[in-house]
């Protein structure tokens, strides 16, 4: 579920200062998170699938679903659709 189009999903998302260190600090949490919960076998990689069900199990973040989709295509630097550790 790759946001095809990574400028009109920034335009649907909420306004978040990406490089702000309170931002990058909350975001590195909750990918730890993530991963340690998510990745059950251990591979150090999830799948789009599996990256966005987990983000949407994490209530206290809020996020909705157009800025998981933006993490998800930023997360994804070399467009494997595997987010790696």
């Amino acid at each position: 579920m790759k946001a095809k189009d990574l400028n009109k999903e920034l335009n649907k998302s909420q306004k978040i200062n990406v490089e702000s260190p309170r931002f990058i600090k909350t975001l590195e949490r909750a990918l730890t998170l993530l991963f340690t919960e998510a990745d059950v076998a251990d591979r150090g990689e999830l799948s789009y699938v599996q990256f966005y069900e987990a983000f949407k199990l994490l209530p206290t973040y809020d996020l909705a679903e157009n800025d998981i989709r933006v993490l998800l295509a930023l997360a994804d630097e070399n467009s494997s659709g595997n987010i790696t550790w």
